[in-house]
């Protein structure tokens, strides 16, 4: 028997438990409202053995996602520090992940269980994660991917039939508008063309098939589009201006334009990769933004409306006038709603509240005044039946007067208390609006720090 026929002769055994923690998760996926849905995997099912190398920073959800969506046995590789407390510990066990340290020999400890399970045509889960070299500042993100297969290829003499299979998940942050988790195998990659001639590894060949890595990563089939990205940058760099401005503003002895102000090359390369990495994380930034810009604009409506208001609004006594009707007019305007419902329906009915009526103004408002004067006639001749004459005089007077009044009533509500309440609220909307703006650039802050820590770098 050959070795390349001896090695796929032997098969990776999966314990029940992995089984069960399974369905456990995709129970739990379900029950939760995030469903997992997988797309593009004809391939997947091939009897080689594969690696997937998942274009997401390692994270203890992601593992267990990548673990749900996918039928065949998978072995999730995430650094130790993400397996916190018991039940994480438990989860990590029974679905057979491979915990390792950053330093050397945890690596080395990692790299031989990833080589042995896929001696035995195991599937493996590698995640993008810089390693650093001495060359430089910050590794690639598809270095540890590069590492481990070609490693794994070069204890077999390239006779392991390895292959690599780019796995783009989108996991939709919380708040997001989008709830199903989406996970995408794209094109396979087989890492035996960059082995040297010997067939062992080099630092070219790691470097290339690395390169190779990220850029199918690039590629994620979830990836906001570039002049989508462009204008979510040009939003992000306005909010940014307009923070600094605010704080600038706020300290007396400081004289400082934000004219001209650029985002950092930092926030760019985080957003493009981020695209390729996170773009779920991406989306639900962008929805924070467009948020904050609606309100934004909500606000600024507000704002001019107050302010080109009629000068009315500038006296303390007319807007006291306003408020005062406003509060005692109440029970008069209900009294009309309640006596004019009748009315207000067989207009609804018959169509004479429509603005696009064929017929000329004038008939339309006759045709409403003979409908209103009926629905008087009938509410009079029951109310004269129920109580008598006395109490139907004073109804019969008082409908056309509460009618009219509700007219008022609604004109006053749109056109007067709407802006004395729009200019009661302004210190409130604007603090609202200064605390969303500081929750957005408190997510980036956060955000950028996290990428950061992938790459090895500051920032």
């Amino acid at each position: 028997m050959s070795s390349d026929e001896s090695i796929r002769s032997r098969g990776a055994r999966v314990p029940t438990v992995y089984w069960l923690l399974r369905a456990f998760l995709r129970i739990r996926f379900a029950v939760s409202g995030r469903k997992v849905r997988l797309l593009h995997a004809e391939g997947v099912a091939a009897s080689s053995p594969t690696m997937f190398v998942v274009s997401r920073p390692p994270g203890f959800l992601d593992a267990l996602l990548v673990v749900a969506a996918f039928d065949a046995p998978v072995r999730c590789l995430l650094p130790r520090r993400h397996f916190q407390g018991r039940w994480q510990k438990f989860l990590a066990s029974g679905l057979g992940m491979i915990p390792y340290e950053p330093d050397g020999e945890g690596w080395r400890s990692a790299l031989d269980a990833s080589s042995n399970l896929l001696a035995k045509r195991g599937t493996v889960a590698v995640f993008a994660e810089a390693r650093r070299k001495s060359t430089a500042e910050g590794g690639q993100l598809g270095l540890a991917a590069a590492i481990l297969s070609l490693e794994a290829e070069a204890r077999h003499a390239a006779k392991l039939g390895l292959r690599l299979l780019p796995v783009h998940v989108y996991l939709p942050a919380e708040g997001s508008k989008s709830k199903e988790a989406l996970v995408y195998v794209d094109e396979a990659v087989f890492p035996q063309e960059y082995l040297s001639k010997e067939g062992g590894t080099s630092p070219g060949g790691v470097l290339a098939l690395a390169t190779l890595i990220e850029r199918k990563w690039r590629e994620n089939a979830f990836r906001i589009q570039p002049s989508t990205l462009k204008h979510f940058l040009s939003d992000l760099e306005e909010v940014l201006r307009a923070d600094l401005a605010e704080s600038w503003v706020s300290r007396a002895n400081l004289k400082q334009s934000v004219e001209g102000f650029e985002l950092s090359h930092f926030v760019a390369d985080w957003a493009d990769r981020m695209n390729a990495l996170n773009p779920g994380g991406l989306v639900s930034m962008r929805e924070g933004l467009e948020d904050y810009r609606e309100n934004l604009r909500n606000c600024r409506l507000r704002e001019f409306e107050v302010e080109t208001g009629s000068g009315w609004i500038k006296s303390w006594l007319r807007r006291s006038s306003v408020w005062f009707e406003t509060i005692v007019g109440l029970p008069i305007a209900s009294y009309g709603l309640v006596n004019h419902l009748l009315a207000w329906m067989f207009l609804y009915w018959a169509g004479l509240l429509r603005k696009d009526s064929r017929r000329s103004l004038r008939v339309d408002w006759l045709l409403r005044a003979l409908v209103v004067l009926g629905c008087y006639a009938v509410q009079t001749f029951v109310c004269f039946t129920w109580f008598g004459s006395q109490a139907t005089t004073v109804y019969a007077a008082t409908l056309p007067v509460a009618g009219g009044y509700l007219w008022r009533y609604h004109w006053l509500l749109r056109r007067r208390t709407r802006l004395v309440i729009a200019a009661l609220r302004r210190p409130g909307r604007a603090q609202k609006l200064r605390e969303k703006r500081k929750e957005l650039l408190g997510g980036l802050q956060e955000e950028l720090s996290a990428f950061a820590d992938v790459l090895g770098v500051s920032h």
